[in-house]
């Protein structure tokens, strides 16, 4: 392999670490912008908020679930665990970029 192919191969390389990384940290903080609006969302018992630049929408949804579908239905009583968890919708307009 050429030189300047395994150096460009290295840019990509670090390159692509980096924006993977960067990508991660990101996603931490959007994990922890969506708890904070969802602490918010259950401290005023409501399940969303619209106003003209803004639309955030809580859904709990839950679910039961087990791997065999052929059970009886006393077995699947007792063995499948309720899985409960909320999703966001947050839809805005007329935003500027935070830098």
């Amino acid at each position: 392999m050429k030189t300047e192919d395994i150096l460009l191969l290295k840019e990509y390389a670090h390159k692509y670490t980096y924006l993977r990384d960067k990508v991660k940290d990101i996603e931490k903080e959007m994990d922890q912008i969506k708890n904070n609006i969802e602490d918010i969302l259950i401290k005023s018992n409501t399940n969303g908020i619209q106003t003209s630049t803004m639309n955030i929408k809580r859904n709990i949804i839950k679910q039961k679930r087990i791997s065999r579908e052929d059970l009886p239905i006393e077995l699947f009583e007792k063995y499948s665990h309720p899985i409960v968890f909320s999703t966001l919708n947050i839809q805005t307009s007329n935003y500027t970029k935070i830098k």
